[in-house]
C-alpha cells in the first residue's frame, strides 16, 4: 500500500511538473509574440518619423530663404542612428545578441567593446557571411552568451542592459 501511495506520489509530480513546463512554454510564446508586435510596431514608428523628417527637410529646401538655415541645421544636428532601448533589452531578454548587438547606436560601440571584445568580428562575419551561400552560423567569442542558460540570469542581464540604456 505504502508503494503504491509513493508510486502515485511521483505520477502527480511528474504530472505538475509537466503542467508547469508547458504553462512556461506558453508564457514564453506569448512573450516572443509580444515583443515582435512590439518591435513590428517601433519599426513602422520611426520609418513615419523618418518620412516625416525626410519631407520637413525637403519642404525647407524648396523654399529659397529657408535652404541655407535647412543645411545649417543639418550640419549641426548629430545625426546618430535612431535606437530603440526597449528593442535592446528585449533582444537581450529573448537572448538574441546577434540583433541586441546590431541595435547599438555608434555612442555604445566603446561598451560594446568591452563588454564584448569581438564586437568588431561579428560586424566583419555577418558581412563576410551574407554573400556566401551559408550564412546561418556566426562565430562569435563572447561571454555573454553564458548568461542565457536560464531565464533568471537573461531577465537579470535585460535588466542591466536597460540601466545602461537610461542612464
Amino acid at each position: 500500500m505504502i508503494a503504491i501511495t509513493f508510486r502515485q506520489a511521483d505520477k502527480d509530480r511528474a504530472h505538475q511538473e509537466i503542467v508547469c513546463k508547458l504553462q512556461v512554454s506558453q508564457k514564453n510564446n506569448c512573450l516572443r509574440v509580444m515583443f515582435d508586435e512590439a518591435l513590428r510596431r517601433n519599426t513602422q514608428m520611426l520609418k513615419e518619423k523618418e518620412q516625416q523628417e525626410a519631407a520637413q527637410m525637403q519642404r525647407k529646401l524648396q523654399d529659397p530663404e529657408k535652404e541655407m538655415e535647412a543645411l545649417q541645421e543639418f550640419i549641426n544636428t548629430d545625426r546618430l542612428p535612431t535606437f530603440d532601448c526597449a528593442g535592446i533589452v528585449l533582444n537581450c531578454l529573448f537572448c538574441r545578441f546577434y540583433d541586441m548587438i546590431h541595435m547599438l547606436p555608434d555612442s555604445c560601440k566603446g561598451l560594446a567593446n568591452h563588454c564584448c571584445p569581438s564586437y568588431k568580428h561579428v560586424i566583419t562575419t555577418a558581412e563576410s557571411a551574407s554573400s556566401s551561400d551559408d550564412d546561418s552560423y556566426i562565430d562569435l567569442d563572447c561571454g555573454v552568451f553564458g548568461s542565457c542558460h536560464d531565464a533568471s540570469d537573461c531577465l537579470e542581464l535585460a535588466m542591466e542592459v536597460s540601466e545602461i540604456c537610461y542612464h
